[in-house]
């Protein structure tokens, strides 16, 4: 027996979803439609349109790790230059993609005060990537990386750059958005072979 609750939500939800090609494929399209089912306005909040039917936004890109999103990896992304936003969405989707909207040269505020946190002379940033496109502060902000840390490396290697990665993202969306809510996401794997060693391996550490 299958009982659908009515829906008892109501007013705008803003979501901003963060990821792989998983993001990408249906992340953000599923949660609008279960949000549109409790009974709330669903917005996706992004650069680049993600979602099988193309029509919902979010900041996924294909075979990207937690180190293209801080820029300690440089060779996948570019930063897109202060005051050149109008140029970088008139791009094709194809080639938003190869950019990160998030970086910013830190200013001298941020070279104090969270060194740590800066890789290649830029510095991962919510707030002023929610600013220099005029988007409203999302409700929700999830994070779905790491398959292909597993995918591309060693162990070690995606343990380091997991917890390197998730330090410089979180901090960021914490510190911008105070009140959202912040998830983090863990595919599942298929049981197989190869599937049972990645949990074990990768996943579980």
């Amino acid at each position: 027996t299958i009982h659908a609750a009515p829906a008892q939500g109501s007013g705008t939800v803003r979501y901003l979803a963060i990821g792989d090609s998983l993001t990408v494929q249906e992340q953000p399209k599923l949660w609008a439609l279960k949000m549109q089912d409790l009974g709330y306005t669903a917005v996706t909040i992004g650069t680049l349109e993600n979602g099988s039917s193309g029509d919902h936004k979010g900041e996924g890109r294909e075979g990207r790790e937690w180190s293209d999103f801080i820029y300690e990896r440089t060779v996948r992304t570019r930063p897109v230059a202060a005051g050149s936003e109008a140029a970088y969405l008139a791009m094709s989707n194809a080639d938003r993609v190869l950019h990160n909207p998030f970086l910013k040269v830190p200013t001298a505020a941020d070279r104090q005060n969270k060194a740590s946190l800066i890789y290649n002379d830029y510095i991962f940033d919510v707030r002023f990537y929610l600013s220099r496109f005029g988007f409203a502060d999302p409700d929700l902000v999830s994070i779905n990386l790491i398959r292909n840390d597993i995918s591309f490396r060693e162990q070690e290697i995606t343990l380091a750059q997991l917890e390197r990665g998730f330090s410089v993202i979180y901090a960021q969306t914490r510190a911008a958005l105070p009140n959202a809510h912040i998830g983090f996401i863990i595919s599942g794997d298929a049981r197989s072979t190869q599937g049972d060693a990645d949990w074990r391996t990768d996943r579980w550490p």
